[in-house]
């Protein structure tokens, strides 16, 4: 999948900003419905904060993440001045 959704040894990583954890800093994911909610828990995205950076493109080969949660994430993302990788 590239760089973005996993690291060599399985979930991806808990950097955020900087590369430093900021766990007061950090904004849980808008409304994009259960099952895509689940697929981001699962491989370990549970804060806007850690999509930031992420390819849209991983992101939809989750099973439950389709063009709407994309699009919601998107938006919420740019209103935190975050977005996916291009």
């Amino acid at each position: 999948m590239g760089r973005g959704l996993f690291n060599g040894g399985g979930f991806r990583d808990g950097r955020t900003v900087g590369g430093v954890w900021h766990a007061e800093a950090m904004t849980p994911l808008p409304k994009i419905g259960r099952p895509a909610t689940q697929a981001l828990a699962l491989v370990g995205y549970t804060q806007l904060e850690q999509l930031n950076g992420v390819s849209e493109k991983d992101l939809l080969a989750l099973h439950g993440v389709g063009p709407k949660a994309i699009r919601i994430l998107r938006e919420s993302l740019a209103e935190h001045g975050l977005a996916f990788r291009p």
